[in-house]
Order: structure tokens, then sequence, then C-alpha cells
């Protein structure tokens, strides 16, 4: 059950990402897919990456 309801967390994570990153209308549309892709092949290294340094910081 535990096992369950984190893919659940994981998955709803992924899906809320991927959202942001279309919204973003600064980002042209190549750098989008290019997020994307990172983030389906490889959902950890991906996620982590973008949320160091793909978001705007702000200060």
């Amino acid at each position: 059950m535990q096992v369950l309801l984190i893919s659940i967390l994981w998955l709803a994570l992924i899906i809320y990402t991927i959202k942001g990153i279309f919204e973003r209308r600064e980002l042209e549309r190549n750098t989008q897919l290019l997020w994307t892709i990172l983030i389906v092949v490889a959902p950890v290294f991906g996620l982590l990456i973008y949320y160091i340094f793909g978001t705007e910081r702000k200060d």
C-alpha cells in the first residue's frame, strides 16, 4: 500500500512539474521539450536538475 501511495505522489510531482514547464512562457519551445524529455527519461535526475537549475530564484 505504501509503494502505491509513493508511486502516485511521484507521478503527481512529475505531472505538476511538466505542466509548470509548459506554463512558463519565457522559455523557448525547444527548452521546454528538452526539460520534459529529461524528466521523462530520467525522472529522479531530471526533477532534481530542473528544480536546482531550471526554476527562477525569488530573492
